[in-house]
This record gives C-alpha cells, structure tokens and sequence, in this order.
C-alpha cells in the first residue's frame, strides 16, 4: 500500500516513512533493503530539515541496518532531544528510542514484530 501511494504521489512524507521502516525493520530478511530504507529516510529527513522525531527515528534504523551505528545513535540521539522537550506527553516514545539506541550502542540493528 506504502509503495503504491508513493508511486501517485511521491511527496507523501508519511507513506515513504512507513514505507522505509518496513524495508528497515522488517523481521523477513527477503523484505528489508536498508540501502533503499536509508536514501528514503534521508530525503526524507532533509526535507523536514531532521525537526520530525519519528521521521529521524526511520533514519536511524536504517542507518543501523545499513551498518552506521554511530550515525544510528546520534541521529536517535537528536529524536530524543525533541521529544524530551515534553516528556510526560511522549514517555512511550521516549522509552522506545532509549531501548532502540542500546541496541545501536551494541552494534545491533532493530527489527520490528509487526505485530
């Protein structure tokens, strides 16, 4: 669905992140391509001048996916900043990119249960 939206209107910036998290995160080896998800969270990114939480946060899965930790963390790093700017109203968020950097910090990739 994420791709046929982007084939009609490739300026959708919620559909080509949607779109790059599962080619990141994917648990299915066949699915993920972290060299597409990376250059679609990039345009992205840059796009939104990196000021959207959940759009760097696309990043840097594929950042680690692709193999770029550190890029990985410190692009986490800067999610966390804006969304720590309110903490109470994005406690969840915030935990789930503190659990998603450790994994970076290891050197470890994230892949999502798409439950």
């Amino acid at each position: 669905a994420f791709a046929q939206t982007l084939t009609y209107q490739p300026d959708h910036l919620l559909a080509g992140n949607n779109f790059a998290w599962i080619r990141a995160t994917h648990p299915n080896e066949g699915t993920r391509d972290a060299e597409l998800a990376l250059r679609i969270a990039q345009a992205i990114n840059r796009r939104t001048k990196h000021q959207n939480p959940n759009f760097l946060s696309t990043l840097a899965v594929a950042q680690a996916g692709y193999g770029r930790f550190e890029k990985a963390v410190e692009t986490t790093d800067a999610a966390l900043a804006i969304l720590q700017r309110d903490p109470a109203k994005n406690a969840e968020e915030i935990a789930k990119h503190k659990e998603r950097r450790a994994l970076f910090v290891e050197r470890k990739p994230f892949f999502d249960n798409l439950r």
